[in-house]
């Protein structure tokens, strides 16, 4: 199986605007305080916590709804997870959104423009 047979999805919408960027980072969540003889006490709240910086390059059509997303205060999240190699399905947080119109794409005929679309997925 490609990779391209794993789009992704969110609120069960498929998302076929093209894809620039998808940097997966995983965070492990500890409190971390010091010993009076100087060593780390670390307590591991929680391994592995998802985010995910996303970027698309896409027309005003797409630009519309993935900034939809951004109302939403929760989103189903799926795409194809390295580790498992198959779909993970995530419930996750939009933050950080922006659009960007591409420089001279608002004279375009077809489309009120192109537009690069940015924002971060946080897990819960």
């Amino acid at each position: 199986m490609l990779r391209t047979d794993y789009p992704v999805y969110i609120n069960n919408t498929e998302i076929k605007a093209k894809c620039i960027s998808w940097a997966r980072d995983y965070e492990n969540i500890e409190i971390t305080n010091q010993t009076e003889d100087g060593h780390d006490d670390v307590e591991v709240v929680r391994r592995g916590k998802r985010s995910i910086y996303a970027g698309f390059q896409c027309s005003d059509y797409w630009a519309s709804i993935l900034t939809e997303f951004n109302d939403e205060p929760i989103l189903e999240v799926r795409f194809y997870d390295v580790k498992t190699k198959d779909y993970i399905t995530l419930e996750m947080r939009m933050d950080d959104l922006r659009d960007d119109l591409v420089d001279n794409s608002d004279k375009l005929q077809s489309s009120n423009g192109l537009y690069i679309v940015t924002f971060n997925l946080i897990e819960f």
